[in-house]
């Protein structure tokens, strides 16, 4: 990854990125992450947020998201689909409202959730709401937008740091 760049950000940077996660996220996960951040910024317009060596989320878009090895930390909603889904989901596509076995509630249109397949519960996806939960399980049409899965670019250096 020839222009990929890693740097330590301001001070200022770092209060304001924390200050956006803790708005987003809650107080919860704020308390987890380090006050010693790295951000990697990839070619692809992505940038990896980096506390003691551990990729906690990554921002696309001025949007901040957690990334899957660490989807958990987060108290995100939760959108099961069966496993007829799961390499569909697991390479990108986003989730289809015949496919989502179960939804947790209180998921609102545009809220960040986390997509697990139904057999072992394992995160696959991090998504954005298309919809809320009460219309999740509809006979068509896309419900949660994919914006992270396993395999995608981001996927690999999880796995190495």
């Amino acid at each position: 990854m020839p222009s990929a760049r890693r740097y330590r950000p301001r001070k200022g940077d770092v209060k304001e990125l924390l200050e956006a996660v803790k708005k987003k996220f809650g107080e919860s996960i704020f308390d987890e992450i380090g006050r010693d951040l790295e951000i990697l910024k990839l070619e692809t317009q992505v940038e990896l947020i980096i506390s003691e060596d551990k990729i906690i989320f990554f921002r696309k878009g001025g949007e901040i998201y957690p990334t899957l090895n660490n989807v958990d930390m987060f108290n995100l909603g939760r959108v099961t689909v069966d496993m007829g889904a799961v390499p569909y989901v697991a390479s990108g596509a986003d989730v289809m409202g015949p496919g989502v076995v179960s939804v947790d509630p209180g998921i609102k249109q545009g809220n960040i959730i986390k997509v697990v397949d139904e057999r072992h519960e394992k995160s696959i996806a991090v998504g954005l709401a298309l919809t809320a939960s009460e219309d999740m399980v509809a006979p068509k049409g896309k419900v949660v937008k994919n914006i992270h899965h396993v395999g995608d670019k981001i996927w690999p250096l999880l796995e190495k740091g």
